[in-house]
């Protein structure tokens, strides 16, 4: 599905985003008394959208990423399974 979407939106980069949930439960504490208020079990996250790190790119994309920058980090061999 990934390819059709970024053949047809003519883009020369398409990434995957995730909203990710909460991962703990969170507690609130009053640290005057070392005791819990409240526990909420999996709270949302932060609602903010992370990079999923799978992208679909056309080769002149790299034209727009200076040579030798440290912040450019790209695996040059599949990872091992």
């Amino acid at each position: 599905m990934s390819i059709v979407v970024h053949e047809t939106s003519r883009a020369i980069l398409l990434l995957t985003a995730y909203k990710p949930g909460g991962k703990f439960g969170a507690l609130q504490i009053d640290l005057s008394t070392d005791k819990v208020l409240s526990f909420q079990e999996k709270p949302e996250g932060d609602r903010n959208w992370i990079n999923a790190g799978y992208f679909v790119c056309e080769p002149e994309v790299f034209g727009y990423i200076p040579e030798n920058d440290d912040m450019a980090i790209f695996e040059r061999t599949p990872l091992g399974v």
